[in-house]
């Protein structure tokens, strides 16, 4: 992947930002945590479902959570301890 301004890794799944805003992860996609709307997993880079540009990724083991206009967005197993498994990254805080 080249043009990344920020990359986040994890055993299992990794994701990066590109300069011109795109979110791509790739790997393990058990939970969902690529955040492209399916359950496959990749080898390859995939666009991430969420629109607009992110400023920041963290992942952990089985999520991936995204910055944007200042509120995180997150994808795959329970993130948050509210949240249930999720396909395609879902609001999660604003800014507080």
């Amino acid at each position: 992947v080249s043009n990344a301004e920020s990359v986040s890794l994890s055993k299992q799944h990794s994701c990066v930002l590109l300069l011109d805003g795109t979110k791509l992860c790739w790997g393990d996609n058990g939970y969902g945590q690529l955040g492209n709307g399916s359950y496959t997993s990749s080898r390859v880079p995939v666009s991430v479902s969420a629109e607009g540009r992110a400023s920041q990724v963290s992942i952990g083991g089985y999520h991936s959570c995204f910055l944007q206009w200042g509120m995180v967005s997150c994808s795959g197993l329970n993130p948050v301890p509210y949240l249930t498994t999720l396909q395609k990254p879902v609001l999660i805080a604003p800014n507080i």
